[in-house]
């Protein structure tokens, strides 16, 4: 009841007062929120899970999600790699034919195995508690305790204070060797591990083309080797475009080495049909 009178009215500072309420009391710790008739779990004592109850979105990405939204079909398959609170997933999987997301961080896999279970209907959604990366193995990953989130999971542990985790990583390519239905969206934020989890699926992108997003974090991929020149050139083929999505829905493609902390980024094959639907928005 506290929660909803706070977030009905937002009075000021209220997501400070939200945290010190879960801080406090563990009664006003945890909370949800339906997500596309999916119950997320959230803990208000982080701040990643203050924002998605305040929000129930994620609103530095809403250029993106009307994107994705855009070109959803029933005869698609969503691959949500690093899906985090699961947004994404869940409001994918009313739209289209096969959803399957990777979670490396334990805690927010069993969140994200308990809103399935709850659902009724017909979904074809499924999590699977592991990384994507360049090669089979298993590694290290740490969660910043000064961060305030779950979803800051990575492999740099940095000097502060962590929580580690030791995370089976396969590649993109293996599991659809292994039978996986291949992704025709792909949409990958892994905290500076997107190029690994690129090559790792190289075979994949190369031959069913999916339409892939990127979170780009330039600071998160210099802590493990990575530059947006990488990026350009993993994918320099006249065929491939890339854009960065501005948080209206626009395409830019004449600014993209300009420096960015954090970039929301479309990759896509310019024979796919789906580009038509996109030229609306590029400036």
């Amino acid at each position: 009841m506290v929660h909803e009178v706070i977030q009905k009215y937002r009075p000021r500072g209220y997501a400070r007062l939200l945290k010190f309420l879960a801080l406090l009391n563990d009664r006003y710790r945890y909370s949800t929120i339906n997500v596309a008739g999916f119950i997320i779990e959230l803990d208000l004592s982080l701040n990643s899970d203050i924002g998605m109850f305040i929000n129930h979105g994620i609103p530095n990405e809403k250029g993106l999600e009307s994107i994705l939204l855009s070109l959803a079909t029933k005869d698609d398959v969503f691959y949500d790699v690093g899906s985090n609170q699961g947004y994404y997933s869940f409001i994918m999987a009313t739209l289209v034919s096969r959803v399957v997301g990777f979670e490396p961080n334990v805690v927010l896999y069993e969140r994200l195995v308990r809103a399935t279970s709850r659902i009724e209907g017909d979904f074809n959604l499924s999590f699977v508690n592991c990384g994507l990366g360049s090669e089979r193995s298993k590694l290290k990953f740490y969660n910043r305790l000064t961060d305030h989130t779950l979803g800051n999971f990575r492999i740099a542990k940095g000097n502060e204070g962590c929580q580690s985790m030791d995370v089976d990583v396969y590649t993109l390519d293996s599991l659809i060797a292994e039978g996986f239905a291949p992704p025709s969206i792909l949409k990958i934020d892994v905290e500076g591990f997107e190029m690994h989890v690129l090559r790792g699926g190289i075979n994949t992108i190369d031959k069913f083309c999916p339409i892939i997003f990127i979170e780009w974090s330039e600071t998160f991929s210099a802590e493990v080797g990575f530059v947006f020149k990488d990026l350009k050139v993993f994918f320099d083929n006249e065929n491939w475009l890339i854009f960065r999505i501005e948080n209206s829905g626009i395409l830019r493609s004449s600014d993209l080495d300009v420096p960015y902390t954090t970039n929301d980024l479309l990759i896509v094959n310019k024979n796919d049909p789906r580009f038509e639907k996109l030229r609306g928005r590029i400036t």
